[in-house]
């Protein structure tokens, strides 16, 4: 039998899973009519609040492949959302900056959610939900971790 913080935890995942693909609809019906991917929404809001960076950066920080950020970018620079600057640490590195259109695309994003989580009464207080997210936080912080590294090479012996 499994310990009570294993099964704990394992519920918790559980429902993340499932509140992600939620939140993908989500995130999907509220936006429909701006064009613009989950993922992509995803980058653009790290851009406009992390700042400037390269595109090995943002991939690093994402968790996904320079290929793919590229890809976004790409996507982005076509649209008038980023623009790529030389970086004078790396020649072939750009640093990729929002555009004013850009910056006004986050911000539509942002208040249209913000419009619907006002309108929505969740019926949870604010300290269980900061205790919710540091959880979260915490979670995603070990599965970035040596331990965790170490625990998965453990239970393949």
């Amino acid at each position: 039998m499994k310990p009570k913080k294993v099964r704990a935890l394992e519920a918790l995942i559980d429902e993340s899973r499932s509140l992600v693909q939620r939140l993908r609809a989500a995130s999907e019906e509220i936006h429909e009519d701006l064009d613009i991917t989950v993922g992509q929404r995803a980058i653009l809001g790290w851009i406009a609040e992390k700042g400037p960076a390269t595109v090995p950066e943002i991939a690093r920080a994402r968790n996904v492949s320079r290929q793919h950020i590229q890809t976004v970018v790409n996507v982005f620079a076509a649209r008038g959302l980023v623009v790529s600057e030389n970086n004078p640490a790396h020649k072939r590195s750009h640093i990729v900056h929002l555009t004013g259109q850009g910056r006004m695309l986050v911000d539509e994003l942002d208040r249209r959610q913000a419009r619907i989580w006002r309108a929505l009464d969740l019926k949870v207080g604010r300290r269980d939900i900061e205790t919710a997210a540091s959880v979260l936080s915490r979670l995603g912080q070990l599965l970035e971790s040596k331990d965790w590294r170490q625990a998965v090479r453990d239970s393949r012996s």
